[in-house]
């Protein structure tokens, strides 16, 4: 999860830490290798494109967020659709709420609930 881009440098802690949404895979680059991959987030450190889960620094993008390639963190689909599968890319996967139900905020699995007595929600509905 480091790189080494200057010459001279005499302890590991010399090294830079690979940024966010990279990944520094083998030692003695003295540059990035990567962006991480699509479906997968980096924040730091990263030595894989498809890191393991770490829930501070990277892993698999969860239920409710998509992860584009080079992501540094998961991005919560928009209010009004939610996402039920892990390790998504891309906004279009996140799906819009069914018709009879809301979804407030979009980093859900599932939708928030049915609309209450009184209120009809058309496909997409937040509230």
């Amino acid at each position: 999860g480091t790189y080494g881009a200057t010459v001279g440098l005499v302890r590991e802690s010399d090294c830079t830490v690979c940024p966010g949404g990279k990944y520094c895979q083998l030692p003695g680059w003295s540059n990035v290798t990567d962006d991480c991959d699509s479906g997968f987030w980096c924040r730091e450190g990263a030595r894989s494109a498809r890191p393991p889960d770490d829930s501070l620094h990277y892993g698999v993008c969860p239920v409710g967020y998509y992860c584009p390639q080079g992501s540094v963190a998961p991005e919560p689909c928009l209010p009004g659709y939610y996402q039920p599968a892990p390790q998504k890319s891309n906004s279009s996967d996140c799906v819009p709420c069914e018709s009879g139900s809301y979804c407030k905020q979009g980093n859900q699995s599932e939708p928030t609930g049915k609309c209450s007595a009184g209120w009809y929600c058309t496909e997409g509905s937040s509230e």
